[in-house]
């Protein structure tokens, strides 16, 4: 990375010199995020390249975020190879803020707005050393990119039990599979990781107009919404090859299914603009890959026991190929994380963890659909915050997804015990003989996608 760049402090006032080295704003939205912001911080300073500004707002915070936060206020005069670089942070508390993350990041947004480039980082991300230096360079090759995603991993040494740990391995590998996939197609995403992603401050103006920021509050996932406005803007969007984060993950079933990504009723593909019944539809399409892993476990059980009832449970090991191919697509998928662990690789051998993840992400996607079926608008983050404080009772929304699940349940398993006992002999080895064909192109096409992975990660990429 050149001097030049490390040596630049942010302008007065005015709107960004094209002629001047690129000038660097990092925003964070933080919430009740005492036990992060430091180590958050902390690495924002630590940086090759450090940012010119950095910006942190504290909205909604019930405990000590702003004290620990303010500590940074103030200007710091950082010590580099190729000089002294400067950084300002400022740290704001706007108190109630009714749009949440999204507010708190627009309000930052005109703080920033006169830095080349606005660098979004969540509060219990930690950036590795030399992480904005490789964006930066990433981004200032191509004037084309609107913005540019780190590859952000779920910390391996976050603390918990068995559970914990467990969960904590799938999602690294939940997490290398994305960011894999990514990479082996160029780096070409349709969402920027809001955990660290470094955005085209032209670009960001350009899509907020005359609304109040670059980001909507209508939306459920902040990041998934400013992306799309980016690429139907004509502006390109990839994750980088180097570049490198680490967040703090899930250690419960409940806070892993409060994540945005899971618990929102919207996915990558989604439009407010499109009417509801496409919504629902393109919702389901981009969590097609949770869908069918659920449908096929709950068909393969229902077979199961439909086989048994009959006499005729017989286990042929074909069946064991889609199986094989899940492993050794998880495996590769390790193989390839840099800093894997001995505990990584032994959660991909038994299987028996990714797939309890992956169910899980599964009902979290099937009571985001329903859910949307109903309602316009969810409070992800919200739902976020009940699940990591885990003892405060469900909204009525969920409550309500909770009973519509509930009830589909009861009444499917009801109309196939009925159906079933007044089945002839014949129409039940019918039925059980289409299920296995259903079932057993349900797994076809799993197979075919954990091929593709295991080729992929053939390609040298790593995470």
């Amino acid at each position: 990375m050149p001097a030049r760049l490390r040596e630049r402090t942010p302008q007065d006032s005015g709107s960004p010199d094209p002629l001047a080295a690129p000038t660097v704003a990092a925003v964070i939205a933080a919430y009740n995020e005492q036990e992060s912001i430091a180590a958050t911080m902390d690495a924002l300073l630590g940086q090759s390249r450090p940012p010119d500004s950095i910006f942190v707002v504290v909205n909604n915070s019930t405990d000590q975020t702003f004290d620990v936060a303010r500590r940074y206020n103030g200007r710091h005069v950082l010590p580099r190879r190729g000089g002294p670089a400067t950084c300002v942070v400022t740290v704001i508390d706007i108190g109630v803020n009714d749009d949440g993350k999204v507010g708190a990041l627009n309000f930052a947004w005109s703080l920033a707005r006169r830095h080349d480039y606005v660098l979004g980082v969540d509060a219990d991300t930690i950036l590795a050393i030399d992480c904005l230096a490789h964006l930066l360079t990433d981004v200032v090759a191509d004037p084309r990119l609107g913005g540019v995603s780190a590859v952000s991993m779920p910390d391996q040494d976050a603390s918990g039990g068995v559970v914990a740990h467990a969960l904590v391995r799938a999602q690294r590998v939940d997490a290398a599979t994305d960011a894999l996939s990514a990479l082996v197609r160029g780096g070409r995403t349709l969402v920027l990781d809001g955990t660290c992603s470094l955005l085209r401050t032209a670009a960001l103006a350009e899509i907020a107009g005359h609304r109040q920021g670059p980001w909507l509050a209508d939306f459920g996932v902040e990041d998934v919404r400013l992306t799309a406005d980016l690429l139907s803007s004509g502006y390109e969007a990839r994750v980088s090859e180097h570049a490198r984060a680490s967040t703090a993950p899930p250690t419960t079933a409940c806070w892993l299914r409060g994540q945005p990504r899971i618990n929102a009723a919207d996915d990558e593909r989604f439009s407010l603009d499109l009417p509801r019944i496409a919504q629902v539809a393109r919702s389901a399409q981009g969590g097609a890959g949770s869908a069918t892993h659920l449908a096929s476990r709950l068909l393969a059980a229902v077979l199961a026991v439909g086989f048994a009832s009959t006499g005729g449970l017989h286990v042929s090991g074909l069946w064991l190929v889609p199986v094989v191919l899940a492993l050794l697509a998880d495996l590769c998928v390790v193989s390839r994380i840099a800093g894997r662990s001995a505990s990584d690789i032994l959660s991909a051998v038994l299987f028996l963890p990714q797939e309890a993840y992956r169910t899980v992400k599964g009902l979290g996607h099937a009571r985001a659909w329903i859910r949307n079926l109903g309602t316009r608008q969810c409070s992800s983050a919200a739902a976020q915050a009940r699940a990591e404080r885990g003892s405060e009772p469900a909204s009525s929304a969920d409550r309500g997804v909770i009973r519509a699940l509930s009830l589909f349940a009861a009444g499917g398993i009801a109309t196939v015990l009925t159906v079933w006992t007044a089945s002839s002999p014949a129409q039940q080895e019918a039925a059980l003989t289409a299920g296995v064909v259903l079932l057993a192109l349900v797994l076809g096409v799993q197979s075919l996608r954990n091929a593709r992975t295991i080729l992929g990660t053939a390609r040298g990429h790593r995470v």
